[in-house]
Order: structure tokens, then sequence, then C-alpha cells
């Protein structure tokens, strides 16, 4: 069973992933976190990660030290913005994947399984 970790600063939005991917037979959520300082003290397989929280490059510098300190772990970004510059950086930090927000929850899972099963 995969480890999921989910941060955004958005809290209607975690508690929405949390559920979906909490009522997963596959995923379990190991923690939700509202900036990128949270994550790092937690044993998680996924993380789940805004680009944008405490300020516009935040979710990517959390990654870029959480990859140093945990190089297996697999980061996909969420975004509200689907810029070429955005996906430059994020995938630049290590990410192997980004998602948009509001797609739809197959969309997300369909992401998720794919980037761990590798």
């Amino acid at each position: 069973m995969m480890k999921i970790l989910l941060a955004d600063d958005f809290a209607l939005l975690r508690e929405d992933l949390c559920e979906t991917l909490g009522a997963q037979p596959d995923m379990e959520v190991v923690g939700a976190a509202e900036s990128g300082a949270q994550v790092q003290k937690l044993d998680f397989d996924v993380l789940l990660i805004d680009i944008e929280m405490e300020n516009t490059t935040a979710g990517i510098h959390a990654a870029e030290n959480i990859l140093a300190e945990k190089p297996d772990a697999i980061v996909i970004f969420l975004t509200a913005h689907e810029t070429e510059n955005m996906i430059l950086m994020s995938m630049g930090a290590g990410a192997v994947d980004y998602v948009v927000k509001g797609c739809p929850d197959e969309e997300l899972l369909e992401h998720i399984r794919k980037a761990y099963e590798g």
C-alpha cells in the first residue's frame, strides 16, 4: 500500500483530496500539511505538494529539500497554473509529474498510480 503525504495551503482542497485518496484500497494518507516545512518529518512514498504555498515557489523549495534527504521519494506537484515556466521549474526540482488542481479524481489517481509503479 502506498503511503501518501499531501501538502497544500488550501484547507478545503486538502480535506477533499484526503477523502478521495483515503477511500482508495491501495492508498493510505499518512499526513496532510499546510506548508512545505511540515512535511519533512513524516514517512511517505508519494508526496503531493502544491507549488505555491507560503510564497510562489515554496513547494518547489520544499521538494528539493525533501528529495535531498529522501531521494527515493516520489514527488507530484499540484498546481493551479499550467504554464511552461511552472512545469519546467517543477520537473527541475525533481518531480516525476504534476497535476492541475480541479482535474477529475480519476485523472489524479491515475497520475499517482503511474508515478508509484514507475
